[in-house]
């Protein structure tokens, strides 16, 4: 499931480096990736495109 979220969010080359050393889009990307993993029944975002690109949009 791990791998799976990561490919979808184009995050597999990113996870031998810190969150800090990403751009805000990949930190974006970062944290939505962690809420997918916990499988919530419901997700609350506020913005949760901003920083991404529109590739990455029309996945979400």
């Amino acid at each position: 499931m791990i791998q799976q979220i990561l490919t979808d969010l184009e995050l597999t080359r990113f996870t031998h480096r810190s969150v800090t050393e990403l751009s805000g889009g990949e930190q974006q990307r970062v944290r939505i990736a962690c809420l997918f993993a916990q499988t919530p029944r419901i997700f609350l975002l506020d913005e949760p495109t901003t920083y991404l690109d529109y590739k990455i949009q029309l996945k979400l």
